[in-house]
């Protein structure tokens, strides 16, 4: 198992508009995985999750976008189909939220260092800026190579 490049991986994210954070997500737990030689994430069941969630939310916000931008004058937006794509929206957020506040503290306890709730706050603060990713992808590749994975 080789390192990654982390800067690579955040420009990805970057010129995604933090799509690929969720993509990046997959590939941290999938290497947890791989590193620890058990199941410590179910990756596929959450990639599932993940990628009919991006799809709903993107069908619903274009949905949103095309009714207000070609619909003249503009009807008034079906109160459900905000609620609908803004929850949605809310829980996926949430869902990488948590996953990654999971794989740091996965690591960092893999890499012998304590992880406290200052620390999962420090995650989440850092996660705005996907800065999260960064953390955990040079603590993933810190453990890849003290267990000679390289």
């Amino acid at each position: 198992m080789r390192p990654r490049r982390t800067w690579l991986m955040y420009l990805a994210v970057l010129a995604s508009s933090g799509l690929f954070a969720f993509v990046w997500l997959v590939i941290l737990m999938r290497d947890i995985n791989q590193i620890e030689g058990r199941r410590v994430f179910p990756v596929e069941q959450l990639a599932v999750v993940m990628v009919f969630g991006l799809a709903a939310l993107v069908f619903l916000t274009f949905d949103l976008f095309f009714v207000l931008a070609t619909v003249r004058p503009p009807p008034d937006v079906p109160t459900i189909l905000l609620v609908v794509t803004f929850t949605l929206a809310f829980a996926l957020v949430l869902l990488e939220y948590s996953l990654i506040v999971l794989a740091t503290r996965h690591v960092t306890r893999a890499l012998g260092a304590q992880y406290h709730v200052r620390d999962a706050v420090i995650t989440i603060v850092l996660n705005i800026w996907f800065l999260s990713f960064v953390t955990v992808q040079r603590r993933l590749n810190a453990l890849i190579g003290s267990r000679g994975l390289v």
